[in-house]
């Protein structure tokens, strides 16, 4: 008996493991859905994201429907594949505003769904062979997503130094052009300079030490213009 306690506290653990990770795709896009949106690299690298949590998604829906001898799930991963499309013509369109209308009024409720449905056909699965495959099957696929979604918050990340820099560019211009004016323009410097100091290479620096997504998204929260960072 304690022998198989033991088993069924093991399955559990994994189990709640494989819960928490997919309830974290339907976590909102922080870069996809930022209120001064994302362009260029940034949306590309929105959508990068986009496609890591539904191949993920899908996978876990081949694993689980494959388990339970069925297609009960596929319809959601044939609507999930429908709003890629949708989102992958914003993003070529380089449309910002309707990709974040989108993700957040029909992808991310699609991911809820999902979630819910996987969740309620697993729990119908018996057989410690069979879920020991999906479990399997759940730690490839996650470290698939893990290296896939640090690559597009990699991404984003390298596109928000790059915006940052290009607008120290443009300050630096004005202060040019100020000074040649015989304005004195030493504390305009002084900022820009700190700005580079203080924010942009302490985020390139801590960017090329990340490891994980949860590390990049600390430095994106840590290091922002403009008091960008409500607690950076």
């Amino acid at each position: 008996k304690t022998k198989n306690w033991v088993i069924g506290m093991v399955g559990k653990l994994e189990w709640m493991k494989y819960v928490m990770l997919f309830a974290l795709l339907v976590v909102p896009f922080s870069f996809a859905v930022s209120p001064q949106g994302v362009r260029g690299t940034g949306l590309e690298a929105a959508m990068l994201e986009v496609n890591c949590k539904t191949d993920f998604t899908i996978g876990v829906i081949n694993s689980v429907d494959s388990a339970a001898n069925s297609s009960n799930l596929s319809s959601y991963a044939t609507k999930l594949q429908t709003d890629v499309s949708a989102l992958q013509a914003y993003a070529d369109q380089n449309d910002t505003d309707g990709f974040r209308t989108y993700v957040k009024g029909t992808y991310e409720p699609d991911l809820r769904s999902t979630n819910s449905a996987v969740v309620d056909v697993r729990k119908t699965i018996r057989g410690n062979a069979t879920r020991g495959t999906m479990r399997s099957d759940y730690q490839n696929l996650r470290g698939t997503f893990e290296n896939c979604r640090l690559d597009a918050l990699k991404r984003y990340a390298n596109a928000k130094i790059n915006g940052y820099e290009n607008t120290l560019e443009r300050y630096e211009d004005k202060i040019e052009a100020l000074a040649a004016k015989n304005i004195t323009t030493s504390g305009l410097t002084a900022i820009v300079s700190d700005a580079k100091s203080q924010i942009v290479d302490p985020l390139k620096s801590a960017l090329n030490s990340a490891t994980n997504g949860s590390q990049v998204r600390e430095v994106l929260a840590q290091n922002c213009f403009f008091n960008g960072c409500p607690n950076g």
